[in-house]
């Protein structure tokens, strides 16, 4: 079965999503980034995704922090 990955937050910038996804592993939380910036412009944002089923914890974690 294929997971399905959910978005939980996005970020202005990708060291951010980076962080949160550290944070999110650390609590056991698989966690991905995923790039939503316009590369010639350099505008946009960045996604922290979670396994669907992570959604509900990953949400908590990030609000304690």
């Amino acid at each position: 079965m294929q997971e399905h990955w959910v978005k939980v937050i996005d970020c202005d910038e990708e060291y951010q999503a980076e962080i949160i996804k550290q944070k999110l592993r650390e609590y056991g939380i698989p966690s991905i980034m995923v790039d939503k910036r316009d590369d010639a412009f350099k505008t946009g944002f960045a996604e922290v995704r979670v396994p669907s089923e992570h959604l509900a914890e990953a949400q908590k974690v990030l609000a304690a922090h």
